[in-house]
């Protein structure tokens, strides 16, 4: 049973409509947040806001704000449009995301500057629009869902990599700056997270060069890089972040918490 210990609280989540943003949604709308849901289209695919708004049992409010996160005056917009809703923003996760892959030498720099806008800049962006209305109301939580490869380095996933490690530095100090506030700053650090994208990316993997055996490259991927051998659900990175939130949290600030199977122990 879960207890509605954030009710009354409004989280916004970014990247929202992803398989891992729409569990931190369900997730924190468990324990009776009101949650805006943050994707790039300007219509939510319905499905995914009817799976969120079913988890809200709690009378917290579910709605979609769209937002290029890319455009810093697109954010300001539907960080202006979620206080209107809600007279508040107290949870801020910040999980929009993208990935290219590319040798250092060979990425166009067209995808370096893609990776560091949507999973650096953004990230910066809404957390300068929307710590000011937290220091307003005297209480905050934000979390930045960084990777293990913010923790460790990847070959072809350069830009990957460096933007998430910048995420880690940039989460430190936030906290820093929010030590003497009821105000945290912290960040999930997930590894291979089961997710319909990464599978796809696994297929792919098999059919280029293991003659299409998925088991095989599996296997592989996860002695390499996840020696529990068992995914990350989506569910455990939400439920990671609703403990960042909860009261046993309080005085975790600047945390990088990996959630990894091991992958970033040895």
């Amino acid at each position: 049973m879960y207890q509605p210990f954030l009710r009354g609280k409004t989280a916004l989540v970014t990247g929202g409509l992803g398989s891992i943003g729409e569990a931190i949604c369900i997730e924190l709308a468990k324990v009776g947040c009101s949650v805006a849901v943050n994707g790039r289209q300007d219509t939510p695919t319905t499905a995914i806001m009817e799976r969120i708004k079913a988890a809200a049992p709690h009378h917290g409010k579910v709605i979609y704000a769209p937002a290029d996160m890319k455009d810093r005056a697109s954010m300001a917009s539907m960080v202006k449009a979620v206080e209107a809703e809600f007279d508040r923003i107290d949870i801020l996760v910040n999980c929009a995301g993208v990935q290219h892959v590319g040798l250092v030498d060979e990425l166009p720099v067209e995808d370096w500057d893609d990776i560091i806008d949507v999973n650096l800049n953004s990230v910066f962006h809404m957390v300068q629009l929307v710590l000011p209305l937290m220091k307003q109301h005297k209480w905050g939580r934000i979390v930045n869902i960084s990777s293990i490869l913010g923790l460790v380095g990847n070959a072809s996933k350069t830009a990957y990599s460096a933007s998430k490690h910048a995420v880690i530095g940039l989460t430190k100090s936030v906290a820093l700056e929010t030590a003497l506030m009821d105000i945290t700053c912290n960040a999930v650090c997930p590894g291979f997270v089961d997710t319909p994208l990464l599978r796809k990316e696994i297929v792919k993997m098999a059919d280029e060069s293991y003659g299409g055996d998925v088991e095989k490259v599996t296997l592989q991927l996860m002695t390499e890089k996840q020696p529990s051998l068992q995914f990350v659900s989506p569910d455990a990175v939400g439920q990671a972040v609703v403990f960042l939130c909860s009261p046993a949290a309080k005085e975790m600030r600047g945390s990088a918490l990996s959630i990894d199977g091991a992958g970033s122990a040895g």
